[in-house]
């Protein structure tokens, strides 16, 4: 565009007219730009939505409209979370990220397998995945960290949004899994976001299965991935 501005013809139709120049949002203004957008829908997401939505669309501000038109007809007038976001990318799925998050604290690693060649032949994309695997994973470092400075259960509980049946799961695999694995595991997921991104050469996939595994309890050799 810089070029262009130079030449005759354009500086002749600047003279006759109004000029607006419109920027695509860079990545770290696309949150913003989706907020701003949501609202004018009358849309209300919490950050966690915004950030889940930004991933998916990887700069396609077309897909964005697409993503809350189809918000706000499935969620009109509500506050729509991070997993209203997830259930409208995968609500024709018969697996979603959820049944993999609550099988890994279960200790259910067939389980989890099993549901995740479900989701990568369903075609949901490997963000989605990783987002809620990597949720999960500091709610169980934040409930550690919580839990040694004295601080009550279900206090925490209110604070990490973590409800009924899943307590008592996050309960015990906040218990089971030392602080050094879940540190591991989001430095491998660190690097299956950039291999997502296209900045590295590794299978996203084969680390998310990694991390699934590590979160389901299965002790499997080290991972070579370098940084």
């Amino acid at each position: 565009m810089g070029l262009q501005k130079k030449a005759n013809w354009f500086k002749q139709i600047e003279n006759q007219g109004i000029l607006v120049e419109v920027f695509t949002p860079e990545t770290h203004q696309l949150p913003q730009w989706l907020n701003q957008r949501a609202q004018s829908l009358g849309l209300n997401l919490d950050q966690d939505a915004l950030h889940l939505l930004a991933e998916r669309i990887e700069g396609n501000l077309l897909a964005a409209q697409q993503e809350l038109a189809k918000l706000q007809l499935l969620h009109p007038n509500e506050h729509i979370s991070a997993e209203q976001v997830i259930a409208s990318v995968s609500d024709s799925s018969r697996y979603d990220v959820f049944a993999l998050t609550d099988a890994a604290l279960s200790h259910q690693p067939e389980r989890c397998e099993k549901i995740l060649t479900a989701l990568i032949h369903e075609g949901l994309e490997a963000p989605v995945v990783l987002w809620a695997l990597t949720r999960e994973i500091r709610t169980l470092y934040n409930v550690q960290l919580a839990l040694q400075q004295g601080q009550s259960y279900d206090s925490l509980c209110q604070k990490e949004r973590i409800w009924g049946k899943r307590k008592a799961l996050v309960r015990k695999a906040s218990q089971l899994l030392p602080a050094s694995a879940l540190e591991s595991m989001l430095q491998t997921a660190a690097v299956a976001d950039q291999a997502i991104k296209g900045m590295r050469s590794e299978s996203p996939w084969l680390m998310i299965r990694e991390i699934t595994l590590k979160l389901a309890g299965v002790s499997i050799l080290p991972s070579s991935i370098q940084g």
